[in-house]
């Protein structure tokens, strides 16, 4: 266990089911990269939890373009960055990615790039689970993701999601949490939770 860890909990990212990368300690520099989590959307498909469908080389392959992106908490909208260029999956530009900075409680910041379709403004306050944007595929981002990024101080802080909201989210969705909308792929899933 490692002692006097900082971190932040948040917020689920979406209301759908989603995978996560980490970026270790001293793999990124930056506040707001230093210690992020990229979240992407995931469904169950043909016996696999799956990203995109088909080659996943068009935005719409994937799952989590356009996705609701959920507020990570109740803060203020402290600055905003827009950026509607898309990438093509697998490649992408060097440019700022769209983003929205949030300042939480006890002057955390928490920054999601890569959004689209920003629907708050700077100085507005939001409420955790809040939709203020959608899940894009801008700036330095090789596929539609999310990234989230929290820091405190100067210093960068360790990202959770709140389990006992993601549970809340699941009982509500239902098997649309992370079924693909097709009767096989339902038709299999609850076969495999039958007993034998």
């Amino acid at each position: 266990m490692v002692k006097n860890q900082k971190s932040i909990t948040i917020y689920p990212v979406f209301k759908q089911a989603f995978l996560t990368a980490e970026h270790a300690e001293g793999e990124m520099e930056y506040l707001g990269d230093a210690l992020g989590r990229d979240f992407m959307v995931a469904k169950f498909v043909d016996g696999f939890s799956r990203t995109y469908l088909g080659d996943g080389k068009r935005n719409e392959d994937w799952f989590g373009y356009k996705a609701d992106v959920l507020a990570p908490c109740d803060a203020v909208v402290e600055k905003i960055r827009i950026n509607e260029e898309e990438n093509t999956p697998g490649s992408h530009t060097n440019k700022p990615a769209g983003s929205v900075i949030f300042r939480c409680k006890d002057d955390v910041r928490l920054v999601y790039a890569h959004v689209t379709d920003i629907r708050v403004e700077e100085d507005e306050k939001v409420v955790a689970g809040q939709t203020f944007a959608r899940c894009g595929n801008n700036g330095t981002s090789w596929a539609p993701h999310i990234h989230v990024g929290a820091w405190k101080d100067n210093e960068p802080l360790q990202i959770i999601v709140d389990l006992s909201a993601l549970g809340k989210i699941q009982r509500e969705q239902g098997d649309n949490y992370f079924l693909e909308n097709d009767e096989k792929t339902r038709h299999d899933f609850k076969e495999s939770f039958k007993q034998k």
